[in-house]
């Protein structure tokens, strides 16, 4: 299982005024979400994504006026004199779910390897047994 200070580590600047413990909670909910059995040695990196994917869409960044949720996506564009703000547009379908993922870049490469290690059909192992 990674750590706060492996996710402020693989992501420097995005995460590091987030204390440790709000960290450890969301890395907690996202190890909730993948098997590490299924995962094996990318285990860690998906559990980087999803958690980060996860603190950019709840948890807002200290000193900015927008929500998570008023952002979507990176910032492509910003201009000074009679301030203009412009977000990139992640590219939407799928799942509810799947569409929110698509909302972050952190999201987007969760997705990458969700479809590595949990594509195709899935079969009970007690079929075998």
């Amino acid at each position: 299982m990674i750590t706060a200070a492996q996710l402020k580590a693989r992501f420097p600047g995005a995460f590091d005024s987030l204390s440790d413990a709000v960290a450890n909670a969301c890395i907690a909910e996202a190890a909730a979400t993948i098997l590490e059995a299924t995962w094996g040695s990318d285990y860690d990196t998906g559990l980087l994504y999803l958690t980060a994917h996860l603190l950019e869409r709840t948890v807002p960044k200290s000193g900015s006026p927008l929500g998570p949720a008023a952002v979507s996506g990176q910032l492509k564009r910003w201009k000074a004199g009679d301030l203009e703000v412009e977000f990139a547009q992640y590219a939407t379908g799928g799942s509810g779910l799947e569409s929110d993922y698509r909302s972050t870049a952190y999201g987007c490469r969760y997705l990458e390897l969700r479809r590595i290690h949990q594509g195709g059909p899935r079969v009970p192992h007690d079929l075998f047994t």
